[in-house]
């Protein structure tokens, strides 16, 4: 607006009343003539004012308020990376849960035995996360998660979720048909096991899920500087995940001493535990094994210290009493048999609807 339509304007304000259209976005003032030369004086120092920090339109004309309505953008989902992998049947890490710097549970991943998943070999991992006595009065975490993971490339062929935390019960699995490029979501009440519900969701590529990307890891290359990116299937969504270096460290946990690195999935999916916040992930430099895994859930932050291992690659390079940490003990305790006999009626079940 020119210093004349200003002016113009200045000579036409109202007793102070500004009326707004019917769909309360224009300001408009009423065009009637007030008199006195002391008002229209402080009105036109307000005006110019104004004048000063609006944006510049052509015209003499108010300009109407607008609202910016986002655009309809094609998203760009990251293609997947085939990565090797060599896991052990019979690895076993063992985490100790502080909440506050208080022993609050345990976290055990494990890789349990390979199967046989069509024109491939798959492993078969899972986790458990439990919380003890000292949160169960105010927030139980109960969660199990199992992922079978193609051997070759470090896609996961499938993902089941048992989630019993705070008021939260779920029981959800996900098999991902990459002949047809469809993500079938098989959702069960708790209370009505043979009740359930399928939802199929549109795959753009081969992916990964809230729990196998910890193994994918361990198949790229890390460093600062340099971030890894991914595709996570989970929630009945494709999520792009960016996973940052940020530093490397030496770390101390209750396992011993490492070099690792410290990084950061950045990602707003749900993992295997309700995450508010970010998450870090401290690992061992070369063979990237979790150490030490740092987030924040609904009633506040708790870390998972790695505290023992078996059959890992932290087990190989010698570092340790391997047999005498409760991970060695629980590993020789079960035979190979053993642990397949145990993991296949765990998914069948699952897959069947039945109860574990």
């Amino acid at each position: 607006m020119g210093a004349g339509g200003i002016f113009h304007l200045c000579g036409r304000i109202v007793d102070g009343r500004i009326n707004r259209d019917a769909d309360g976005g224009s300001v408009l003032y009423e065009a009637r003539h007030t008199g006195g030369g002391r008002k229209r004086h402080w009105a036109a120092a307000a005006i110019m004012a104004m004048a000063a920090w609006m944006p510049a339109v052509t015209g003499d004309a108010l300009p109407e308020r607008t609202r910016t309505v986002p655009q309809e953008t094609e998203p760009v989902f990251y293609p997947f990376t085939p990565v090797q992998l060599a896991l052990r049947p019979g690895e076993r890490l063992e985490y100790e849960a502080r909440w506050m710097g208080f022993p609050a549970g345990t976290l055990v991943l494990e890789c349990r035995w390979p199967a046989n998943k069509g024109d491939h070999e798959a492993y078969y991992v899972r986790a458990k996360i439990v919380l003890n006595n000292l949160t169960n009065p105010f927030y139980k975490v109960d969660n199990e998660a199992i992922s079978i993971i193609n051997k070759e490339d470090g896609s996961s062929d499938q993902f089941t979720l048992r989630r019993n935390e705070g008021a939260v019960r779920q029981r959800e699995n996900v098999v991902y048909d990459y002949a047809k490029m469809l993500a079938v979501y098989t959702r069960r009440s708790p209370n009505k096991p043979d009740e359930k519900h399928e939802v199929s969701v549109q795959l753009l590529d081969k992916v990964v899920d809230p729990f196998s990307f910890l193994y994918y890891l361990r198949g790229t290359e890390l460093r600062p500087q340099k971030d890894v990116y991914m595709l996570v299937n989970t929630s009945q969504r494709n999520w792009n995940m960016r996973v940052r270096t940020l530093k490397r460290m030496k770390l101390t946990v209750p396992r011993g001493e490492f070099n690792a690195l410290k990084i950061e999935p950045v990602a707003s999916f749900p993992g295997l535990i309700e995450r508010r916040g970010r998450m870090y992930l401290y690992v061992e430099e070369t063979t990237h094994v979790p150490l030490l895994i740092q987030t924040d859930i609904p009633i506040g932050s708790i870390t998972f210290s790695l505290s023992g291992s078996a059959n890992s690659p932290l087990d190989e390079a010698g570092d340790g009493d391997v047999e005498g940490t409760p991970a060695g003990k629980a590993a020789a305790g079960k035979t190979a048999a053993a642990e397949r006999d145990e993991g296949e009626k765990g998914v069948a079940e699952e897959e069947g609807g039945g109860k574990r």
